[in-house]
């Protein structure tokens, strides 16, 4: 097999696996459940103007004195996702 082969079954791979991560029925759903009593984790993230960055990593001042706040909440036992922004 020639180097290029190896390339060509290595970004045929990446691509079945990427396919199979977004086809999965978890990810399919949109219908929404019931919020679960307890969370396995729970993360939350509060941004400041000074925070925000270009793509390339650039600052990029946001509107003084705004505030941004993300919660994420995780049932891992019964694979849900609840968030908040």
């Amino acid at each position: 097999m020639g180097l290029r082969s190896i390339r060509w079954v290595g970004g045929a791979l990446c691509a079945v696996a990427a396919l199979a991560l977004t086809a999965s029925p978890a990810l399919a759903e949109d219908a929404p459940v019931p919020e679960p009593p307890t969370f396995t984790s729970t993360l939350t993230a509060t941004l400041t103007p000074d925070a925000v960055r270009a793509d390339d990593g650039a600052p990029v001042p946001g509107q003084q004195g705004a505030t941004g706040t993300f919660t994420l909440r995780l049932n891992s036992q019964q694979n849900i996702v609840c968030y908040d922004i």
